[in-house]
């Protein structure tokens, strides 16, 4: 068994920048689900718009725990990516090899996050677009 740490080594600047966009996408959620929130309470009670806008908060909020899934784990390999460069660093193959598997493990599961959440934000599209379909706004789109 050996340990390749450049492996480590290349993904040791990786691995934030994928954390930085993941925050920033985490943050571009949140300031659209405070603008949907407020909208919510400018609608009528009883309003087909404010039944999107209710799925459409649903559907954020399943992204936010997804995009904050795909953080921690980021994190996590971060941590056991460094824990390979030092155990590379004093040539600790078995201290070095494990969290090294976990580290591209648990990135990959990071990035399947990121996939699915790239997937709900279609829905969430979607359910912002089918807004347009109603009656004031079909006079628009006719002519």
């Amino acid at each position: 068994m050996s340990l390749n740490i450049s492996i480590a080594a290349a993904l040791f600047p990786a691995i934030p920048l994928v954390i930085v966009a993941f925050n920033f996408r985490y943050t571009s959620l949140a300031s659209l689900m405070r603008s949907i929130a407020q909208h919510i309470e400018n609608v009528d009670d009883h309003s087909q718009a404010l039944a999107i806008l209710i799925n459409e908060l649903k559907v954020l909020r399943k992204r936010m725990e997804v995009i904050k899934m795909a953080l921690f784990l980021a994190g996590v390999s971060f941590i056991l990516n460094t824990m390979v460069l030092l155990a590379g660093q004093y040539d600790e193959v078995i201290l070095g090899s494990y969290p090294q598997v976990l580290s591209l493990f648990t990135l990959i599961v990071s990035m399947g996050c990121f996939c699915y959440e790239t997937f709900l934000s279609t829905k969430a599209l979607n359910l912002h677009i089918s807004r347009i379909t109603l009656p004031h706004a079909r006079a628009f789109f006719s002519k």
